[in-house]
């Protein structure tokens, strides 16, 4: 057959097969746009979902979260310590160490005995008699080998106490001719008692020991 004998239409085949071609070109263009376009939605709303999860979360590392009445919160140092809060008290741990704040004991259940070492008879009994007005339990008064200075002694356990009555003092003393007011911070009861301090048992069963020393 010869090509001037070909059928009607034979020669349009090859068009039909580029037409062909290039739909399905297209088609493939659209279908790879459209899941880049499905991939970049995806990709921000992950994008969306962390950022509000760090917005959340941020907050409390600038320390600027709020604690409700009445609840307990704990801290963590960096130190390895803690620091916890609760109503009516604060107890701070760090590295093994607690400091815990607690009630002092009323003066009633504290008896104290008022030594005189300022060299001035009656001074011992003229500061001891200010005591049971201030609630305290006053012992026998007695007598200490002479110094200088009225310092408050305490038994373990009472160094609070002993801070408190040395601020109830500072009258007191004021009527005790040629008694010195209170020099320094007071201490413990020496173990043994020091031999010049007589007072009966009074020194041994009183919880604070005052000794009036002279200016």
């Amino acid at each position: 057959m010869t090509d001037a004998t070909m059928l009607p239409g034979a020669a349009t085949r090859p068009r039909r097969t580029e037409r062909t071609k290039s739909r399905g070109f297209a088609g493939s263009m659209a279908f790879s746009a459209l899941r880049a376009g499905g991939l970049i939605a995806v990709a921000i709303v992950i994008g969306l979902a962390l950022l509000q999860v760090v917005d959340n979360g941020g907050g409390g590392g600038k320390g600027g979260g709020t604690v409700a009445a009445g609840t307990t919160t704990t801290t963590t140092t960096a130190a390895g310590g803690t620091t916890t809060t609760a109503p009516g008290g604060t107890t701070t741990t760090a590295k093994g160490a607690t400091t815990t704040t607690k009630a002092l004991k009323p003066p009633a259940e504290v008896q104290v005995v008022v030594l005189n070492a300022s060299g001035i008879a009656g001074n011992a009994a003229a500061v001891s008699s200010k005591l049971t007005p201030l609630g305290y339990k006053a012992l026998t008064p007695g007598n200490a080998t002479g110094t200088t200075g009225t310092t408050v002694y305490f038994k373990p356990g009472y160094d609070g106490e002993a801070t408190a009555l040395a601020a109830s003092l500072a009258t007191p003393l004021k009527s005790a001719p040629g008694a010195s007011p209170i020099v320094g911070a007071p201490k413990p009861i020496p173990v043994p008692a020091p031999a010049g301090w007589s007072a009966g048992t009074g020194v041994q069963n009183a919880n604070l020991i005052v000794v009036v020393g002279a200016k």
